[in-house]
C-alpha cells in the first residue's frame, strides 16, 4: 500500500472516530460546524502531493489548520480534539521526529492563537488544559509513525535474506535429518509405506505413484505391478483420485471408464472378468496431493481396510514430501558438477576420441611399412594420454576435504597425482596455520585449484607447475602458476571453466585474478580476505594435519602407460 493511500484511510479513521465520539457524548451539535471543517481540510490535504517537499510540509500545515479550525469554533473542550492526533500520526510517517516536532509546535501555536488576539489569559490557560491530553497523545503517535517509517524505508539486501532463511533452513535441515530413521530417501521411505500397506492383504500388489513436472505419474517403487496389464500408473483411476484428492475404486481389471467411480464406504460390486479390484488412494498433505497410492487386490476395498489405508497414507505423507522436497534440492545441487562433467567430457574426452578415429582411418589405409608402425606407436601413446586424462578427472571428482583431511594434504595428494600421470614437474608450497577453514571454503578453494590446474595441463604446454597456499584462517591466498604459452591459450577470459572458478570464487567471498606470469605463461590467484564485521563468522577452529612450511617437489616423469 502506497503512503497517500496510507494516509487516507488514517484521516478517514480518524474522521470517523471523532463523529463515533462526539455522537456517543451527544455533542454533535455542537461541534457539527467544526467536524466539517475537519472534512474539509482532511480532503484538501489527501490532494495529490507536487513535490517531495510539499509531501513533508502539508503535514504541519494540516496540523496549524486543525489546531486553528478547533480555536476559532470553540471546540477545544469537545471531542474533536482527538483528531489532534491525525496531523502527528501523519508527520511521522513523512518525515520522521523533525516534521513530528514542527507539527507539535504548529498545533499549539494554533490552539494559542485566539486566546493570545484576544487577549485572555484564562482562555489561553483553559484552552491549553482541555487539549493537553490529546497533544501528548498526538507526540507518541508521531513517534510511532517515525519507527514506522524508518522500518519502511531501511535498506534491505533481498539477496542477503534470502541467504539468510535458507543458511537457517539447512541447517535446520541438517539437525533433523540426522534424528529421522529412514532419512530422507524418497525411494526408501515410499517402499516402506508399500510394505506396510499391502501387509495383510492376500495377493496384493501395487505401486507409490508421484506426478512429475510434466503431468506423467512416475513410480516410486512398485510390487509385482509388471503382471497387471497396461499398469497400474496408466489406469485412468490414478488420475481420478489425484483431480478429486478421493479414493477411487473399480472391480475388475477390463472393466471400462464408465465403471470408474469415486470410492465410497460400503462399495460393492460384483466380480467381472478376474474379479479383482483396482483402487487409488489419495496421499496427501491437507488438501495438496503428494501421490498416490496404486493398488491391484483380490477382494473389494471395504471400509475397514479403506480406513486402515488411508490412516497409513496421511501418517506418512508428510516424510515422504520432505524427502522428495529435499531430493528436488538435492538434484538443483549437483547440476554444476554434471554441467562441469559434461564440459569436460564435450572438450576433453571426446573429442580426443574423434581424434583417434582419424588415426584408426590412416592404419586401415596404410600399407604394412615403417610408417605404419610409427602410427600404431602414435595411436598407443594417445590412448595412454586420454586413459590418464581420465584417471586424472575420477581423481578430482573423489579429492575432497574431510574434518580430518586438510586443504594442504588433499593439495599434495592430486598434485602428486598430477605430476605422476601428466609428465609436468609440480612444485606445491603450503603455509598453514594450526586452524582451519570452514570445510565448505576449503571444498571451493580445492576445486579452484582443480580447474585452474587442469586449464594448464591440457592447454598451455606447460613443463612446470607451481601451487602456493597459504592460510591463515579466515584468510587465505592461493596462487596457481605455470610456464606454458600464456592466459590467450591457458584460461580463456570468457570461458566456461573460469566461469565457474569465479562462481566458485565469489561463493565464499573470494577474489579471483587470472593473469600473464612474469618469464611466461599463466597466474591464477585467489585471494580470501574477509572484512572484519564477518571474520567471527568465517573462522571455525579444527585441528591440521602440520603446522609450518612444507614443500613437495615433483620431478617430471614419463607419462604411465594406461
Amino acid at each position: 500500500m502506497t503512503t497517500s493511500r496510507i494516509a487516507i484511510n488514517i484521516r478517514v479513521f480518524g474522521l470517523a472516530a471523532t463523529i463515533g465520539l462526539a455522537g456517543a457524548t451527544q455533542a454533535l451539535p455542537r461541534v457539527l460546524v467544526g467536524y466539517l471543517l475537519l472534512c474539509a481540510i482532511a480532503a484538501v490535504a489527501s490532494l495529490p502531493q507536487a513535490s517531495h517537499f510539499a509531501g513533508r510540509t502539508s503535514p504541519v500545515i494540516e496540523a496549524a489548520l486543525v489546531g486553528l479550525t478547533l480555536s476559532v469554533t470553540g471546540a477545544i473542550d469537545q471531542p474533536l480534539g482527538m483528531y489532534l492526533m491525525v496531523p502527528a500520526l501523519l508527520a511521522g510517517l513523512a518525515g520522521g521526529p523533525s516534521i513530528v516536532s514542527a507539527a507539535f509546535l504548529a498545533e499549539l501555536g494554533a490552539i494559542a492563537l485566539v486566546p493570545i488576539v484576544r487577549q485572555d489569559p484564562g482562555l489561553l490557560t483553559a484552552s491549553l488544559r482541555e487539549t493537553l491530553p490529546w497533544v501528548l497523545t498526538a507526540i507518541g503517535l508521531g513517534l510511532l509513525g517515525s519507527w514506522i517509517r524508518r522500518l519502511r524505508t531501511a535498506p534491505v539486501d533481498a539477496d542477503h535474506a534470502r541467504y539468510v532463511a535458507a543458511y537457517r533452513l539447512l541447517h535446520q535441515l541438517r539437525l533433523v535429518s540426522r534424528g529421522l530413521s529412514a532419512g530422507l530417501d524418497p525411494v526408501v521411505l515410499a517402499a516402506t509405506l508399500l510394505d506396510d500397506c499391502l501387509a495383510g492383504i492376500p495377493g496384493g500388489r501395487g505401486t507409490v505413484l508421484v506426478r512429475t513436472q510434466g503431468g506423467v505419474f512416475m513410480s516410486l517403487v512398485q510390487r509385482d505391478v509388471e503382471v497387471v496389464p497396461g499398469g497400474l500408473g496408466n489406469d485412468p483411476l490414478v488420475m481420478q483420485c489425484w483431480t478429486t484428492v478421493q479414493t477411487a475404486s473399480r472391480i475388475g481389471a477390463s472393466d471400462p471408464p464408465s465403471r470408474q467411480t469415486p470410492y465410497t464406504t460400503g462399495v460393492g460390486a460384483k466380480s467381472t472378468s478376474d474379479g479383482r479390484t483396482r483402487c487409488a488412494l489419495p496421499l496427501k498433505v491437507g488438501t495438496r496431493m503428494v501421490g498416490v497410492l496404486a493398488l491391484d487386490i483380490e477382494k473389494p476395498l471395504d471400509a475397514p481396510l479403506h480406513a486402515r489405508l488411508q490412516a497409513l497414507l496421511d501418517e506418512r505423507a508428510l516424510p515422504l514430501d520432505a524427502a522428495l522436497l529435499f531430493d528436488e534440492v538435492r538434484t538443483l545441487a549437483t547440476v554444476e558438477e554434471r554441467h562441469r562433467l559434461a564440459r569436460e567430457i564435450h572438450d576433453g574426452v571426446a573429442q580426443e576420441i574423434a581424434s583417434l578415429g582419424y588415426l584408426v582411418d590412416d592404419l586401415a589405409s596404410a600399407p604394412n611399412s615403417t610408417d605404419r608402425a610409427a602410427r600404431v606407436r602414435q595411436l598407443r601413446s594417445e590412448l595412454t594420454r586420454i586413459v590418464n586424462d581420465l584417471r586424472l578427472s575420477i581423481f578430482d571428482l573423489r579429492s575432497q576435504v574431510s574434518r580430518t583431511t586438510g586443504l594442504g594434504a588433499v593439495l599434495g595428494d592430486y598434485l602428486r597425482e598430477v605430476g605422476s600421470r601428466s609428465g609436468t614437474a609440480v612444485h606445491l608450497s603450503v603455509d598453514e596455520s594450526p586452524d582451519r577453514l570452514r570445510l565448505e571454503v576449503e571444498e571451493e578453494l580445492l576445486r579452484i585449484v582443480q580447474e585452474a590446474v587442469t586449464n594448464a595441463r591440457k592447454h598451455s604446454d606447460a613443463n612446470n607447475l607451481w601451487v602456493t597456499c597459504h592460510v591463515r584462517p579466515p584468510a587465505a591466498d592461493v596462487v596457481v602458476e605455470d610456464d606454458g604459452s600464456g592466459p590467450s591459450s591457458g584460461v580463456q577470459k570468457d570461458g566456461f571453466g573460469l566461469s565457474i572458478m569465479r562462481e566458485r570464487a565469489h561463493r565464499i567471498g573470494a577474489t579471483l585474478a587470472v593473469a600473464r606470469r612474469t618469464g611466461g605463461g599463466t597466474r591464477v590467484s585467489i585471494s580470501l580476505h574477509p572484512s572484519p564485521d564477518v571474520t567471527s563468522a568465517l573462522a571455525e577452529a579444527a585441528p591440521t594435519l602440520w603446522t609450518g612450511r612444507r614443500r613437495v617437489r615433483q620431478p617430471a616423469e614419463a607419462a604411465s602407460r594406461g
